[in-house]
This record gives structure tokens, sequence and C-alpha cells, in this order.
């Protein structure tokens, strides 16, 4: 039964009680406590009892309605926090919550070592981590970009991190602001050079202090060499370029083939001849250089130098360019390169 319902019920109850004394019993009763003494009608004796009973039981039900509601108020907060707990879980993100109950506690310490990620279309019909999950499974499944500033994830979060490579592939002018963030190299800021190398100006990705990769080293060089470029490339900083990413022979002949279709013969020669001079695997890409320009007395000699199992690609070219067979030298690497693989 309700407060209520009790309260009128129990209102009508006394107030029958006190009718039926008051018509049926007459006179009045003295009642005396520690030298006092209490004269009242017999009625109001009889329903005395009964209002103190009631308030007594309204008194009784109320603290324990109270006790009730602080616990199931209790219930909800924890069940709330837990909610909030496995949406942060969900994202990445780790996070401390107070528990008023054991038994959320219990639930909490399993999310907090668990490994938990909602699966794709993950549907649990509970708004808010039906929210998240969605929102993850547009970054993460769909590659899509989203606002997630209002979660305040950390920049090195891994949603995060994936959320902005979403942006950056449909953005590349976004690389500017994660660079200005990058305070140490992860693979966003890395990419984010990788992505900035393709239209950046080359005094702001020189003063960038991130090494690039080798094929971003390569792109670099290629984009910056050769004519109507508004900055050349000096050649020193090439060739340390080169030594920074620890370029192999193979890196210096892809970076002789794709330098050679944008610098002149003589700018092509003379780079690779400076970087041979100083660096031993930069032989290959002379070679290369040589070979590719028909300039075959410099390529037998630097050959003819070379240890008898080096260079042996180049050794096998001449032999059929000398038995009069036409054959494109990187036709013919690349046939290699398959045949190998």
């Amino acid at each position: 039964m309700s407060l209520k319902n009790y309260t009128f019920f129990s209102f009508i109850f006394v107030c029958l009680i006190g009718l039926i004394a008051m018509f049926n019993v007459s006179g009045d009763y003295s009642f005396v406590f520690l030298g006092w003494e209490y004269t009242l009608p017999t009625a109001v004796w009889i329903v005395l009892p009964l209002i103190v009973f009631f308030v007594a039981t309204l008194a009784h039900m109320g603290y324990y309605g109270l006790v009730n509601y602080l616990k199931i108020s209790s219930y909800k907060h924890d069940y709330d926090t837990l909610l909030e707990q496995i949406a942060n879980k969900f994202m990445g993100h780790e996070e401390e919550k107070e528990y008023k109950n054991q038994e959320f506690k219990t639930l909490a310490d399993f999310v907090i070592q668990s490994e938990i990620k909602p699966k794709s279309r993950f549907k649990l019909n509970v708004p808010k981590i039906d929210k998240i999950a969605e929102v993850i499974h547009k970054v993460e499944d769909l590659g899509e970009y989203s606002d997630l500033s209002k979660y305040r994830l950390s920049k090195d979060n891994t949603l995060a991190q994936k959320n902005c490579e979403n942006r950056l592939a449909v953005e590349p002018k976004y690389s500017e602001e994660i660079l200005r963030s990058c305070d140490k190299l992860t693979p966003l800021c890395q990419r984010a050079f990788d992505t900035f190398v393709e239209f950046g100006d080359l005094k702001q990705i020189k003063k960038l202090d991130i090494t690039p990769t080798k094929a971003v080293a390569i792109k670099l060089i290629t984009r910056f060499s050769g004519e109507g470029e508004e900055y050349e490339l000096d050649k020193d900083y090439v060739k340390e370029l080169c030594i920074l990413t620890k370029f192999t022979k193979d890196d210096y002949i892809a970076l002789a083939k794709s330098l050679i279709r944008k610098l002149s013969p003589d700018e092509t020669l003379e780079l690779f001849y400076l970087l041979s001079r100083d660096i031993v695997e930069a032989v290959g890409g002379y070679i290369y250089v040589n070979l590719e320009l028909e300039v075959i007395d410099k390529a037998k000699e630097l050959l003819d130098q070379s240890a008898d199992d080096e260079f042996l690609e180049f050794k096998a070219f001449l032999c059929l360019k000398e038995k009069g067979k036409s054959v494109r030298l990187s036709s013919f690497l690349d046939s290699l390169a398959k045949a190998s693989a």
C-alpha cells in the first residue's frame, strides 16, 4: 500500500473509532504521570493511542522509504557510472570511477581488467552505449571522420589517432595542424609528415624534426629537384637525407629511377657521381644512371672495379646489350625482381 493510501484510510479509521467512542462512551478520565494529572474525555483517551500509533507508523514508513530511496538512488548512480565506464573503455579511455555498491565495484573491476570492444553494428538498446558504438563503427570500420572533442580523449588515444588519420586521408592540409601539435614522433605524426611532403614548403619541411621514411625521402628529393620548382634541393641536402634515412643499394637505384625522368642527363650524372664518391651504397645508383643514359664506357669502368659478386644484374644487362639484345634496363630489373619474388 502506498503512503498516501495508508494515510487516507488510517485517518478515516481513527475518525470512525472516535465517533463511535464519542457516541457510546461518556464521562472523563484522569491520568496521572510524574505528578501531573491529565483529564480528558474518555473518547479522546480511546482515540489517542491510535493517533500515536498512526504517527509512529508514518515515521517508520518514512524512514525506511527514505532508506530505500537512497539505496535505489545509489544503484541508479552506480548503473550510470558503470555505463560511462564501459563507454570510456570502448573508446580506449581508462578512468577510475567511484561506486557505492560492492556489486557494481566488482563489475567495474571486470571492465577495467578486460579488453572490451563493440562488434560492428553493435546495439544494446542503451542510447549512451549505442551512440559510442556507432561512432567507433564509423571511425574504425568505415574510415570516416567524427567530431570526438566532447569525449575529451587524449591525443595519444588510439581512436583519436585513427580519427585524425581518417580526416588526413580526405583533407591533406590537416597535416599542418597535426604537425604543430606533435611533441613526439608517433605513427600519426609520421603519416602527417609524409602527407605534408607532397604539398608543403621546402623550408617548412626542413624545419620539422622528423626523419622521413625512405619512400618519402625519394618523394621529397624528386619533388624538389629539376626545373620550375620554387626551391631546388642542394646536393649536400640530398646526400644528408640519403645518409639519414640509411639508403641501401636498392634505394639509390629507386631514387635514380625516379630522378632520371625529371632531371637533365647532366644533372642526374653529376648528382649520382657526388653521391657515389662518398657513399659506397650509391655506386649502384650511379651505374644505373650511366646505363640508362647510354654512358656505357663509364658503366663498364665502374663494373670492372666492383667485386665479382657485385652488381650481377647490371653485368648481365651489359652482356645482353653486347649480344645485340634490345631491352630496357628498367624492364630488365623489374623482370628480375618478379622472378626472385
